[in-house]
């Protein structure tokens, strides 16, 4: 998941869908990582509760259409 962290830092699509894409190579369900997304997302200290809520919901839609 630090791994993830990182790429979403970075902010540039490719790299995270290749990184979503390898862990999903390597076994991984989208719904558990989906969920220790969010409960990861819940402890950031460095982000605003708006961009939390805007992130959960975008996790959210994704869960959804899972």
């Amino acid at each position: 998941m630090n791994k993830l962290w990182q790429v979403m830092s970075g902010n540039l699509f490719d790299a995270l869908h290749n990184a979503v894409t390898s862990m999903m190579y390597e076994g991984y369900p989208l719904s558990s990582i989906l969920s220790q997304l969010h409960d990861e997302l819940i402890s950031k200290p460095n982000l605003s509760d708006l961009d939390k809520a805007l992130i959960c919901e975008k996790i959210a839609e994704v869960s959804k259409l899972l």
